[in-house]
């Protein structure tokens, strides 16, 4: 999460082909201050991976393949730390989700039992809720849903606002967003702006399915419109698909179909997912 931010900041998204090159190219460290920088180029891969995805230049199949380069190169670099590794695991997990296919989902999973790394709760939940949440219901997805349950029990302690967004975006389609509603509420009164569109999102959806459908038409169209305001455009087209939702469920079939159009990937031909 923290890398699209960074992209935001720097613009320099036309970079990213050659700094990945330079990374592949880099010989190997020979002092501390040169293993420091490293990171640079697959952090700014990153950044620009979010980016691409959420402003809405670019699709979900692009990203996943920039990001899953910048994961092999990470890979085959010892000197990577993990906390880089793992943002780009985290990446591909968010990417994987809107391109909607089990097929984006399957090389992340390679990936991260390749990596030998110890996985974090937040990204273990993620990729089993947001990859397979009818699965996840069933018998055989329990054991999930009981670590899901604990860590939402323990987000009244948790301190990193994009933990508090990771295990509310888990809980969202397997009907565990209750018991994060105060830790996401918190970040949508006085968080990051990013990461507040976010819990909006969660929030919004919950009390869709809850039938507080007034909140949720608040939410959306608070969340549409900072979304617009600071160009996350792919994040706004959930906002108009929260209101299309609604609207069809209160039978205003004109206005969904008008906000059905709108939300579509294709209504726009400079983006598309």
């Amino acid at each position: 999460m923290t890398a699209y931010l960074g992209a935001d900041a720097t613009g320099r998204l036309t970079d990213v082909p050659r700094l990945l090159g330079d990374l592949r190219a880099a010989p190997a460290p020979t002092t501390d201050a040169e293993a420091a920088n490293l990171p640079t180029a697959l952090a700014t891969a990153l950044a620009t991976g979010h980016h691409l995805l959420l402003s809405g230049n670019g699709d979900a199949g692009s990203v996943h393949r920039l990001l899953m380069d910048a994961v092999e190169t990470a890979l085959h670099r010892p000197d990577i730390p993990d906390g880089v590794l793992l943002e780009c695991f985290y990446s591909l997990a968010w990417t994987s989700f809107f391109g909607g296919s089990g097929d984006l989902w399957e090389p992340l999973a390679r990936a991260v039992a390749h990596s030998g790394r110890v996985v974090p709760e937040s990204l273990s939940l993620l990729m089993t809720c947001l990859a397979d949440p009818a699965g996840t219901a069933l018998p055989a997805g329990r054991p999930v849903l009981r670590r899901l349950d604990d860590a939402v029990g323990r987000l009244d302690t948790v301190t990193d606002p994009v933990e508090v967004v990771r295990i509310g975006t888990a809980a969202m389609y397997v009907g565990r967003v209750e018991g994060c509603v105060p830790a996401l509420r918190r970040l949508v009164d006085a968080g990051p702006p990013a990461l507040a569109i976010h819990a909006m999102n969660v929030l919004s959806g919950h009390r869709y399915e809850t039938g507080e459908w007034d909140g949720a038409g608040r939410l959306a169209a608070d969340g549409l419109e900072l979304s617009d305001r600071l160009g996350y455009r792919l994040l706004a087209q959930l906002f108009r698909h929260r209101q299309g939702m609604l609207a069809a469920t209160r039978g205003d079939n004109d206005r969904a179909e008008e906000l059905a159009v709108r939300a579509s990937p294709r209504s726009r031909g400079d983006w598309r997912w």
